[in-house]
């Protein structure tokens, strides 16, 4: 019996981080999706979500502004998150130049700012970006030409990670993300992506619909438009730069976070889990989000039961070590990158790996203890 769930959870855990993209990768041979790309000038709003970012939100209208894309069919809106700093008055310092401030009055979080936005956007299609993702010149334009195919509903853009400051959990988060992206062109080529970025995705107005003020919209809004009909596919071509976090105590915040969230949204949407119904779309939720959210307990119960097992063979006493030996080097990068600032390729994957679960883990205690964050701060 032991030795069963220990072949069970080490097999949810191989299927999850390797065999999931191998099953997309077969299903893309006999599935894939041809998308009608044209380059389409449809008028566009940008939506920017700003709390008190001052010291960037000025960079991000001028990087918006300067796009490769018709002036008179572009309008940009910044959802001022009550901020207290200077971000209101430096938005108003662009008026004129298809630029508008909406401002809420007191902190309901990101979601509530593009929920009060869309209603009052002209755009046809909408994008949502953040105030410190800068796009490339082509970016906006390379996103839009999707919607050419009435099939698209909503297109995510390629969210491109930097590390100035060369640290350990940046460069693990960058090593994460390329692995993330990877999955996600694949679910692209079957029009079933299952959540875009944030700081780069646009939409269809008309398919928009108010969701909870708890939820990710980054999550939600894509799942909505699938359960719509349309596909929700990735443009790799749009390009969007963000610096990854510093800190490992700010990637454990925002992880935590985005499972806390991820949680309530997929229970928001459980329809979506009808096999019946919406076929293989179901199994990429179950494959890339559920089972992600599980991955801290089932890597504690891999633990836990092959330290039962480690004297009953060779094999598993080898297991043992190597899951020890790969949580002492994670142990070992974050300690060497505190006290040296040095760090180590496979340190710190491994560190990022740890943390990333670890986070995840007390998001879900965050989440069964019944507390929610809807509004954010900013690690900067």
């Amino acid at each position: 019996m032991i030795e069963a769930l220990f072949f069970i959870v080490f097999g949810l855990i191989v299927y999850t981080y390797f065999g999931y993209p191998c099953l997309l990768t077969l299903a893309s041979l006999f599935f894939k999706i041809e998308i009608k790309k044209l380059e389409t000038y449809p008028s566009v709003s940008m939506v920017i979500a700003a709390y008190n970012e001052e010291k960037y939100i000025a960079r991000k209208i001028t990087n918006s502004l300067s796009l490769d894309y018709p002036k008179d069919k572009l309008e940009i809106i910044v959802t001022s998150d009550c901020s207290s700093d200077k971000t209101n008055s430096i938005v108003e310092s662009f008026t004129g130049r298809n630029v508008r401030l909406l401002v809420s009055q007191t902190r309901k979080g990101k979601t509530a700012g593009r929920n009060m936005s869309v209603p009052q956007a002209k755009g046809e299609i909408i994008v949502f970006s953040d105030a410190t993702g800068l796009y490339e010149p082509d970016a906006l334009k390379k996103l839009i030409r999707n919607f050419n195919d009435e099939r698209v509903g909503c297109v995510g853009g390629l969210l491109r990670y930097v590390n100035p400051s060369n640290s350990m959990v940046g460069s693990g988060e960058g090593l994460y993300w390329k692995y993330e992206v990877m999955i996600k062109e694949k679910e692209s080529l079957l029009g079933n992506l299952t959540s875009v970025s944030g700081s780069i995705y646009a939409f269809r107005k008309k398919l928009y619909n108010t969701i909870p003020e708890e939820l990710a919209d980054d999550l939600i809004v894509p799942l909505i438009i699938k359960k719509s009909g349309y596909y929700v596919i990735l443009e790799p071509e749009a390009i969007c730069a963000e610096e990854t976090t510093k800190e490992g105590k700010e990637e454990a915040s925002k992880r935590a976070r985005i499972a806390n969230r991820n949680i309530m949204g997929l229970i928001f949407m459980k329809e979506l889990f009808n096999f019946f119904k919406y076929g293989f779309f179901s199994l990429e939720l179950l494959s890339h989000k559920v089972l992600r959210l599980l991955m801290p307990f089932l890597l504690i119960s891999l633990f836990i039961v092959n330290q039962l097992l480690i004297f009953k063979s060779l094999f598993y006493a080898l297991c043992a070590l190597a899951q020890i030996a790969f949580y002492v080097s994670a142990i070992s990068g974050y300690l060497i990158q505190k006290k040296s600032g040095k760090k180590n390729r496979f340190l710190y994957v491994s560190l990022f790996f740890c943390l990333s679960n670890l986070s995840v883990f007390f998001g879900i205690v965050k989440f069964l203890a019944g507390q929610k964050k809807v509004t954010w701060e900013t690690v900067r």
